[in-house]
Parts: structure tokens; C-alpha cells; sequence
């Protein structure tokens, strides 16, 4: 049997030929960088993309542009424009409730914690919109989603919550 690395030296063909079923193998062994990239890519086959930071990150942008809609939609309802600013206070709202201060937040650079978080409140604050809470009533509402439900919740499954 002929081995399945192997060199052929001199001649027409000359150089260094390798099974096509040991390509990955070697190339991770010759760069660490690609290495970690397999092993990433192995490890999104078998748990799913779910788990990954990108995938927490797009639901925070589904469940704000959510959010905005079905504000949108409730002020509509009650014969309501709605302006920038509003917007702007769900998202100070939900921050206020999480984080404890009103300010912008970056979500690029937030933990998989706290875009969860995010993500969740967006959600329950659709809800309440459609109920047609209150933005006080909403707020109490969300707080106390917060407090007692979701993160109990999370911390359960030992992650660190805002």
C-alpha cells in the first residue's frame, strides 16, 4: 500500500502530494488560526447557531425594530403620530429596567447575558403594548417582569445578568 502522504522528486510531476481525507487535518495542523475556526464551525453543527453571540445579537435587533412597530401601530390606534423621540424612550425605558440607567447602550459590545435580556424585554414590552398599557403601566409591568421572572430565570442557567 502506498503511504498517503508522499513526495515525488525529479521527473514531470515533481512535489509533495496529500489525501484529499487528511487536507483539513493537516492544514489545522499548520495553522492555529484555522484550528479554532473548525473547531468553531464544528461546534455551531452540533449545538446550532442559537447559542452564538451573532444569533442573540440579531434577536435584539428583531425584537427592537418589533417593539417600534408595535408602538407605532398602538399610537396609530389612538390617532397618534409617532416621532423619533418615542422610539427613543421605549429603548431608555427598557434600559432604565435592565441596567439601571437610562443612556444609550452599545449592543455590539454587550454579553450574550444582556442581549438576552434585551431581547426578552423588547418581547415582553410588545406585549404590553398591545394590551394597551400605559407607558407607567408598562413600566411597572416590565420591572417586575424583570425582577421576578426573567432574571431568576437566567441566573438559574448561571449567567450574569446586567
Amino acid at each position: 500500500m502506498t503511504p498517503l502522504p508522499g513526495t515525488l522528486p525529479g521527473g514531470k510531476s515533481p512535489g509533495t502530494w496529500l489525501h484529499p481525507k487528511l487536507a483539513v487535518a493537516f492544514a489545522r495542523w499548520l495553522s492555529m488560526d484555522f484550528a479554532v475556526w473548525c473547531d468553531m464551525q464544528i461546534d455551531a453543527v452540533i449545538h446550532g447557531p442559537q447559542d452564538g453571540w451573532q444569533h442573540l445579537r440579531d434577536a435584539a435587533a428583531i425584537g427592537y425594530q418589533g417593539m417600534c412597530d408595535a408602538l407605532s401601530l398602538t399610537r396609530e390606534a389612538q390617532g397618534k403620530q409617532s416621532s423619533r423621540h418615542h422610539f427613543m424612550n421605549e429603548s431608555r425605558l427598557i434600559n432604565s429596567i435592565l441596567f439601571g440607567e437610562p443612556t444609550e447602550r452599545d449592543r455590539d459590545t454587550m454579553t450574550p447575558s444582556d442581549l438576552r435580556l434585551v431581547a426578552m424585554t423588547e418581547q415582553r414590552n410588545i406585549f404590553l403594548l398591545g394590551q394597551g398599557m400605559s407607558f407607567q403601566e408598562r413600566k411597572q409591568a416590565l420591572a417586575e417582569y424583570v425582577e421576578h421572572h426573567l432574571r431568576p430565570r437566567l441566573s438559574w442557567r448561571g449567567e450574569k445578568c446586567g
